[in-house]
């Protein structure tokens, strides 16, 4: 039933209805100072941040797959190809690393 009213909700909003203007509330109702905050602007420094946040943390993972897979554990098809893009992750991760570098 709560994917049904989800499936509701959201062809509500795309026939441009709004569940909070009709009265509805429901889990995934949005308030107005949410959706403001969803759409706050980045500055550019704070985006190279979030990424390299986020590529070091795929780097800590493939790490943590290889240490598995050098104890005998058999990764599957996504974390081998999640190995695999180590050298590219790296480039990616020295490349926004420039990026913010010059941006302070």
């Amino acid at each position: 039933k709560k994917r049904e009213a989800k499936k509701a909700a959201a062809a509500a909003a795309a026939a441009g209805g709004d569940a909070e203007s009709k009265g509805e509330k429901g889990p995934d109702a949005q308030t107005d100072s949410s959706k403001q905050s969803a759409e706050k602007e980045v500055s550019p420094q704070e985006a190279a941040e979030k990424k390299l946040k986020a590529l070091n943390k795929k780097l800590r993972q493939i790490a943590t797959l290889k240490e598995g897979q050098a104890g005998g554990k058999v990764l599957n098809e996504e974390q081998v190809q999640k190995v695999a893009s180590e050298s590219a992750l790296k480039e990616e991760i020295e490349t926004v690393s420039k990026l913010l570098a010059d941006l302070k």
